[in-house]
């Protein structure tokens, strides 16, 4: 039996739906009707640059065909479709080579830093219009994710002092706590069913700026919310997020997501000389160079 998808993941399915129906000229109905056309739904899905966006497609659509029962016929050639894209997306973690894309929007730890400085001096003295907190906010976004190196998840976070906080949080949202222990505590996200509630140090420069315009964050939100909507009191979309996230970099495509290659990359910094040396053992083991590291590799000292 599946597990049960998160509620993260639902909404993220439903995006992607709608965004394959809306590109494929088509409505969405209560019984996806429009999955039934699966050559042009395959025909639209290879357009996609990346195999990752493919799987992730992919993925979705099997949630649905399956939920819905649709044919068997119909089912196997979205999950022939989506293995095959899974195969690619492996064999790409398997190289561990960045793709083109990620080669053209790659950006150093060093390079980050400069980004960061350049949004902190971008912050206007004064915040009292929602274009000035878009500056705010997207300095705090991306000082955040330097450190912790996050999916979207503060999309969906509330700001609170420690002495103002809730007694009890709400287990479908997001907090970020500032006080003596500052720290985010994550209910809502990708892999929730499986870790739980996560609780996440902050670090002293991201606690001391969120405390520092503390009263001006949550005046553009009764509600709490860290990141809000303009003349409504909700937080932001994923999309407004990723647009906000890339508007840090000028023409870079960078969200969450390089961040995350990124810190992983600069923390291990294995050289191609020696990626190749543990793909052969790999090889020989007959299982992949991540299994090698998680599994068999030991600390020695």
């Amino acid at each position: 039996m599946s597990k049960p998808l998160s509620e993260s993941t639902i909404k993220m399915y439903d995006v992607i739906m709608n965004k394959i129906a809306n590109d494929t000229g088509t409505k969405r109905d209560a019984n996806e009707s429009f999955l039934r056309d699966t050559s042009k739904i395959i025909a639209y899905v290879s357009t996609k640059n990346s195999e990752h966006t493919k799987k992730n497609y992919y993925a979705t659509i099997l949630s649905f065909v399956r939920r819905l029962k649709f044919t068997e016929a119909i089912i196997a050639k979205y999950d022939a479709k989506m293995m095959e894209s899974a195969a690619e997306v492996e064999a790409n973690y398997e190289s561990n080579q960045m793709s083109d894309k990620q080669k053209a929007n790659w950006i150093t730890s060093s390079e980050l830093k400069s980004v960061i400085n350049k949004l902190k001096a971008d912050v206007p003295t004064e915040v009292d219009t929602y274009a000035k907190y878009r500056k705010l906010i997207r300095y705090l976004v991306i000082l955040i994710h330097s450190y912790l190196p996050l999916r979207n998840d503060l999309v969906n976070a509330k700001l609170y002092k420690d002495s103002d906080k809730p007694a009890t949080l709400d287990k479908k949202i997001n907090y970020i706590i500032i006080g003596s222990n500052p720290h985010i505590v994550l209910n809502n996200y990708k892999t929730e069913k499986t870790y739980g509630e996560k609780v996440l140090a902050l670090n002293a420069e991201c606690a001391s700026e969120l405390l520092k315009y503390y009263d001006e964050l949550t005046s553009f939100s009764e509600a709490h919310w860290f990141l809000v909507r303009e003349n409504e009191d909700d937080h932001l979309t994923n999309k407004n997020f990723i647009d906000l996230f890339q508007s840090a970099f000028g023409g870079k495509k960078i969200g969450s997501t390089m961040l995350r290659h990124v810190a992983v990359s600069e923390l291990y910094q294995v050289s191609p000389e020696q990626y190749k040396k543990e793909e052969a053992l790999a090889s020989v083991m007959t299982h992949s160079v991540g299994t090698a590291r998680l599994k068999y590799a030991k600390v020695l000292n």
